[in-house]
């Protein structure tokens, strides 16, 4: 067995669904529409489906005192069982996880209840990952939504756009 390709399927706005998949010897063949499971020679191996949401906030860290606004992009990967050609209803998903993410639209981080009291001390992209990882797992579990998260990107940008860093918080798909 070879690893032959990534491939990516944009679908839906700020929707991304990503697999990897195997071939058996050569000439591997290309996923096709509405076959995600087996197609002859090939196997999904992984499959993962990925969400975006933005924010604006402001915080204060040790290198800049002053509190100022930043862009937060927020990017979740989810996994599950394939039902009805999909891991989950993109839309349904976005829609009980955006509240974690519009709760802190606007807010100083630093100051906000809502965060644990090392995050408001230290409002990083590593503390906001693990933030959103309590948040978005406790709306998945009430909603009985049958996907497992895999990864959690929190980028913080300039209002400028200009991208300052992220962290990624990856979690066991076992």
């Amino acid at each position: 067995v070879r690893s032959t390709s990534i491939a990516s399927i944009e679908s839906c706005s700020n929707s991304t669904l990503r697999f990897d998949y195997f071939s058996r010897g050569s000439g591997g063949r290309k996923p096709r529409p509405g076959s995600l499971h087996q197609m002859g020679a090939l196997t999904v191996s992984f499959l993962e489906m990925f969400l975006k949401f933005q924010l604006r906030a402001k915080h204060s860290l040790d290198e800049r005192e002053e509190a100022h606004e930043h862009i937060w992009r927020i990017e979740v990967g989810v996994t599950g069982d394939i039902q009805q050609g999909r891991i989950a209803s993109m839309p349904h998903l976005r829609a009980v996880l955006e509240p974690a993410v519009s709760a802190l639209q606007g807010k100083f981080l630093n100051a906000e209840p809502l965060l644990d009291p090392d995050t408001r001390a230290f409002p990083t992209c590593e503390h906001l990952a693990y933030y959103f990882e309590a948040e978005f797992k406790k709306r998945l579990t009430t909603e009985n939504i049958p996907v497992k998260l895999t990864q959690i990107q929190v980028f913080v940008d300039e209002l400028s756009g200009e991208e300052t860093g992220s962290a990624k918080l990856t979690l066991s798909r076992d």
